[in-house]
């Protein structure tokens, strides 16, 4: 996805997601995924974020306060994390 052709739709606070199980609670988890897949992160603070995407392919990404990453996200990692959930907003958009 590319961020030039990215726009938010909606967006929620990592603090309080559904997740797999059909639980709400902090998106970040080493067993749960996200109910529906992310299709973006704000990042809030600055700091390194562990993800895994469609193909189940874990990467970092290292985000700057006020940034908004494009990028399809099907689980956030705890460990590997450094931002809080309180830092982090989930985007969904076209």
């Amino acid at each position: 996805m590319h961020l030039a052709a990215f726009v938010p739709r909606r967006a929620m606070s990592a603090s309080s997601v559904l997740r797999s199980d059909g639980s709400t609670g902090s998106a970040l988890s080493d067993t749960l995924k996200l109910r529906a897949p992310a299709h973006g992160l704000r990042f809030l603070a600055a700091g390194n974020v562990t993800i895994v995407d469609e193909y189940g392919n874990q990467s970092v990404i290292n985000g700057v306060a006020g940034s908004d990453v494009a990028q399809l996200i099907t689980q956030i990692r705890a460990t590997g994390t450094a931002v809080a959930a309180a830092n982090l907003v989930l985007l969904w958009g076209v």
